[in-house]
């Protein structure tokens, strides 16, 4: 697998948090996201494209305007990537940081997603 297709789906699942249309964030995942792909963080463990979509859309309307977005480019090596990501509230300002460890299948998607959540900032 080439860096371009490991980046791909990183862009693509990226997109996928920032997507407010439901046909828009299921056809990003589709290109991101294995069909059995494992999305694990502190809170959720979510298993398959179709709920990984739901719990996307969930966590949009518990955002109220915030959003969730990938920050950098991310790292790679073999079959793993890491990147950061942040989510921040309706006027933009960061809520919570993190930084999520993917591995591809041999497709060159998501199968699995272990998350990891930074202390979230003080607020001010």
């Amino acid at each position: 697998m080439t860096v371009s297709e490991q980046h791909d789906p990183v862009a693509a699942y990226g997109a996928a948090w920032l997507a407010t249309d439901e046909q828009d964030r299921r056809a990003l995942l589709a290109r991101a996201w294995a069909p059995d792909g494992v999305y694990c963080d502190p809170l959720d463990l979510v298993t398959g494209r179709e709920a990984l979509a739901a719990h996307i859309a969930a966590t949009q309307a518990s955002l109220a305007g915030g959003r969730v977005e990938v920050t950098g480019e991310p790292t790679r090596h073999h079959d793993s990537a890491l990147f950061h990501w942040r989510i921040t509230d309706a006027s933009g300002a960061t809520v919570l940081t993190g930084l999520d460890v993917v591995q591809f299948d041999d497709a060159g998607r998501i199968r699995r997603l272990t998350g990891f959540f930074d202390d979230a900032p003080a607020a001010s």
